[in-house]
């Protein structure tokens, strides 16, 4: 299957611990893979408006990741 895919489509989840798993998990795979594959990269910022602070911690977190990697050579 599409990981990227499967991934992508549980940011947009109701279970808001799912959706922050997933963004753990994109971060974590991002790392392993050292490089980014962010084509969903708004949806990934769309999670950035709710309202729940671990919400935004976590989002943060995976952003940060891909920027450490997308700084990388």
């Amino acid at each position: 299957g599409d990981l990227f895919g499967a991934l992508r489509a549980r940011l947009n989840d109701s279970n808001k611990k799912l959706v922050m798993a997933t963004l753990t998990s994109i971060g974590n795979v991002a790392s392993a893979m050292r490089q980014a594959k962010f084509s969903f990269l708004s949806d990934i910022l769309k999670c950035l408006g709710d309202n729940r602070k671990y919400m935004r911690v976590c989002v943060l977190n995976t952003l940060d990741s891909a920027n450490q990697i997308l700084k990388t050579p």
